[in-house]
């Protein structure tokens, strides 16, 4: 009887240990839109936690006096402090997702625009996320949305 109840309990606490150890990682879009929401905040130890340790982020074309990669949450954090100074606000039009991979559509504004008139610029985004975190992203203006904005000066 000691024997079936002990038996009993070693495996119940073999099942708990092991559903709480697999508990489901994020899919992809909610990770994306939870990231996003983080960021249009300007809470950037919220945005951070959606990435990887060793992320890679580059912006495309880079912005003036930069490289336009950024590695590590380090030097991702100076470029989030830099757009939550700067109330920069992204707004999703469509996220894709297959497997690992999304793209996303959206719209990236900021207060220096707005002051110049330019409410938004349409960006193409795409990253690759592995257990609920970026690995890496790529942002990229294209052109004839970049031409909206006046030419850096020289």
């Amino acid at each position: 009887m000691n024997t079936q109840k002990i038996t009993l309990s070693i495996l119940l606490s073999i099942l708990l240990f092991f559903l709480a150890s697999c508990s489901p990682t994020p899919d992809p879009e909610s990770v994306v839109k939870s990231w996003n929401d983080a960021v249009n905040v300007g809470d950037v130890e919220a945005a951070l936690e959606y990435l990887d340790d060793n992320a890679v982020i580059t912006i495309v074309p880079p912005p003036a006096g930069m490289s336009g990669i950024f590695t590590g949450k380090e030097q991702i954090r100076g470029w989030y402090e830099g757009n939550a100074a700067l109330n920069g606000f992204n707004e999703m039009v469509e996220i894709q997702v297959n497997g690992d991979k999304v793209n996303w559509t959206s719209k990236f504004g900021m207060d220096e625009w707005r002051e110049i008139g330019v409410e938004s610029l349409d960006i193409l985004g795409e990253g690759v996320i592995v257990d609920g975190k970026f690995q890496s992203y790529t942002v990229t203006i294209p052109p004839e949305s970049l031409a909206k904005l006046p030419p850096p000066p020289n």
